[in-house]
């Protein structure tokens, strides 16, 4: 066996082990990624685009979770902002109709 062969079957297992063990739980401690989507992620895009997805997906996958939760909490604080302008609507409402005396 010649020394390239040697250093693939050493390098293999020890590849294995940091790609789908250690990445998803640094992944998931550093960047709030899932571990689901952290090993699914280079599987999919393995088939999507052949070589490049597996080296592709590790660095995209946080951009997109960082991305979807930013638009998360953007939807969350424009409906906290919708619910402060109905109380303030209804308080007026309110007021009012105590001013009047109905």
């Amino acid at each position: 066996m010649g020394r390239l062969a040697t250093s693939a079957v050493c390098a293999g297992p020890i590849y294995i082990y940091i790609y789908m063990a250690l990445q998803p739980y640094i992944m998931k401690r550093t960047a709030k990624v899932p571990i689901w989507a952290s090993i699914l992620a280079p599987i999919v895009l393995a088939f999507v685009i052949p070589f490049w997805g597996v080296f592709l997906a590790p660095p995209l996958l946080p951009v997109v979770c960082a991305y979807k939760r930013h638009l998360e909490q953007g939807s969350r604080k424009a409906s906290e902002f919708d619910y402060a302008l109905r109380r303030a609507r209804i308080l007026q409402i309110l007021e009012l109709s105590i001013e009047t005396g109905g």
